[in-house]
């Protein structure tokens, strides 16, 4: 397990990542992160960049789009 102090700066709440989890999520300074808070806790990953389409390709059918 791994401790970080949550410090103020400018205004705003910082966190520092540790080296070793920056290499684990394999993630850098500018990587967006996707937090989730569910019954007191707090899951951080790495965000997945989802394709766009432009809304009239979906709207004439032209892509095929799974969920």
């Amino acid at each position: 397990m791994i401790n970080v102090t949550v410090r103020k700066q400018a205004g705003a709440a910082i966190v520092t990542i540790p080296a070793e989890v920056l290499e684990k999520l394999r993630i850098t300074v500018g990587s967006k992160l996707e937090f989730n808070v569910s019954d007191g806790v707090v899951t951080v990953r790495p965000s997945v960049k989802r394709k766009g389409y432009p809304l009239l390709e979906l709207l004439q059918g032209q892509v095929g789009v799974t969920c």
